[in-house]
């Protein structure tokens, strides 16, 4: 149990949303910041390009983790 912890921090954090709605005195039609989904930082994409790198990295040495186990 205590190697899956060990693990688990070389993995991407949580999902942090941060939803910033109507502020005091804002006008009509103000829209919500965009941010990243994973990160939370502002980003005009849903994910931001530095995630979307991360995620792929990840796939790419599990898809490659996973071929060495079968071979």
């Amino acid at each position: 149990m205590a190697a899956a912890c060990r693990d688990s921090s070389r993995r991407l954090q949580p999902l942090k949303l941060e939803w910033q709605g109507w502020e005091k005195g804002g006008a009509v039609g103000q829209t919500k910041k965009q941010v990243c989904l994973i990160c939370g930082k502002p980003s005009i994409k849903t994910i931001c390009d530095t995630c979307a790198d991360k995620v792929r990295g990840e796939a790419l040495n599990k898809k490659k983790k996973d071929e060495k186990i079968k071979e």
